[in-house]
């Protein structure tokens, strides 16, 4: 056995520098191995970095489509049908008959409301530019009503009624 603090003869300092020069090299070897191992790392680390940034553009422009072809929810709908649409098919329908509104049959009234409430959605898509009136875009709901509100019997063509 070689005594590292007093070696005994010059060959034992010289196969302890040999082994320990072999055994450096080997470190080396290790270090570097373990050096090229990490860079493959860094760079596959990099390559996922561009690909998820990639994803991450085209997410945020997913959602901004998203957004911008967002169409009336139920609510909505429902008040833009029911409470708009409805109340001025009838609306019209009693200006259009006048005095005679009362004095025709319930079947009647109900087919001159269902004339106007036709003509109602028909103006609507044609002002919005949709093919049914549902896919009115959810921020041109208050347009979409006012718009409702603000038609006047004089927008129909009464001779189609």
């Amino acid at each position: 056995m070689t005594n590292f603090n007093n070696p005994n003869t010059e060959e034992d300092t010289f196969t302890l520098l040999k082994k320990t020069i072999k055994q450096s090299n080997k470190q080396g070897n290790q270090l570097q191995q373990q050096g090229q191992v990490l860079e493959e790392i860094v760079e596959k680390m990099g390559d996922m970095y561009v690909g998820m940034e990639n994803m991450y553009v085209e997410i945020k422009s997913d959602i901004k489509e998203l957004k911008n072809n967002k169409t009336l929810n139920d609510a909505q709908q429902y008040k833009l049908k029911d409470e708009t649409a409805h109340v001025m098919g009838r609306k019209f329908a009693k200006e259009f008959l006048g005095n005679d509104y009362f004095r025709v049959s319930y079947e009647t009234r109900k087919k001159f409301h269902g004339k106007f409430y036709r003509k109602i959605w028909s103006k609507l898509k044609k002002e919005f530019s949709v093919p049914r009136w549902y896919l009115i875009k959810d921020e041109c709901f208050d347009e979409a009503i006012d718009f409702v509100k603000n038609l006047k019997l004089t927008d129909f063509n009464l001779q189609d009624i």
